[in-house]
């Protein structure tokens, strides 16, 4: 699924992996675009046939109202280095290139220093979030 770099799906899926691995290292940002290709590649009613459609369903605290968007929007220009540091690997992800983090068909996520744990079978801890698949 390669993205071209000025489209509408990959901005979204650039603002939806920094806002949701904000304060994270790399390798969570990298395993939260893993779960945003795991849902694409399903193309299913549930997730949305694109990434765009991500952020109208409610699948991301980043999306989920307006003051979660001015702070998004806010957030990559006051830190537009990081933003713009997305793109030298994140285009990897959805090329199906990038080798450094696969999470075993993971399609949800969670914090697990903030939230309670779940019980749900094939689960990766990076950091403090819990990858894992239903």
């Amino acid at each position: 699924m390669p993205l071209d770099k000025m489209s509408k799906d990959y901005i979204i899926l650039k603002k939806t992996v920094f806002m949701e691995g904000k304060g994270q290292g790399i390798e969570v940002k990298r395993a939260i675009a893993w779960v945003i290709y795991n849902r694409c590649r399903r193309n299913s009613t549930r997730w949305g046939r694109s990434i765009a459609q991500a952020q109208f369903t409610g699948q991301f605290d980043c999306w989920k109202s307006v003051a979660k968007v001015r702070e998004m929007e806010n957030a990559t220009s006051a830190h537009r280095h990081d933003f713009d540091g997305l793109d030298s690997w994140l285009p990897s992800v959805f090329d199906g290139v990038d080798p450094t983090v696969r999470i075993g068909g993971a399609e949800h996520y969670y914090n697990a220093e903030r939230e309670p744990p779940r019980d749900y079978r094939h689960r990766m801890r990076i950091e403090d979030f819990d990858f894992y698949r239903k």
